[in-house]
């Protein structure tokens, strides 16, 4: 299990991130459990942005 303390640090790394691969660099040192965590913040972000994508193609009559 991540710890709170932790699941907060990785979020504030996670949200620190863009297009420059050195701001990834901190997911290379993650554990499995981690691991796992951050990969559903990453699955639960591309659903969101497809989704709200989606929604804009939609009230454009798309």
């Amino acid at each position: 299990m991540v710890s709170e303390e932790r699941r907060d640090y990785l979020d504030y790394l996670w949200g620190e991130e863009t297009s420059d691969p050195a701001t990834w660099e901190w997911r290379d040192d993650l554990n499995a459990e981690e691991l796992a965590l951050v990969e559903s913040w990453d699955e639960k972000y591309c659903s969101a942005v497809g989704t709200l994508a989606m929604d804009i193609l939609g009230l454009e009559g798309r």
